[in-house]
């Protein structure tokens, strides 16, 4: 794996774990507005990630949309097949 792909797929899961985050917040307080604002915004965040990802190198998940086509899921090297 490129460090231009390994630093997209950390912006991937960085924005993961920040949505994971404020979900855990909004858990034990679902009444703040600015955790829900911040919610939203994570969201967005990590949808363009993803799709900046699939769009770059391959799809991280099945349903995930891609300029390289719909069988780029089964085309790209699985986790193990990576270099590095």
């Amino acid at each position: 794996m490129s460090a231009e792909q390994q630093a997209c797929l950390l912006c991937v899961m960085a924005e993961g774990f920040a949505l994971d985050e404020v979900r855990l917040f909004l858990d034990t307080h679902p009444g703040d507005t600015e955790a829900l604002q911040y919610l939203a915004q994570r969201q967005a965040a990590y949808r363009a990630a993803q799709e900046n990802y699939a769009a770059r190198f391959a799809p991280l998940q099945i349903d995930n949309p891609s300029a390289a086509g719909d069988d780029a899921w089964v085309r790209a090297p699985w986790p193990w097949e990576w270099e590095g």
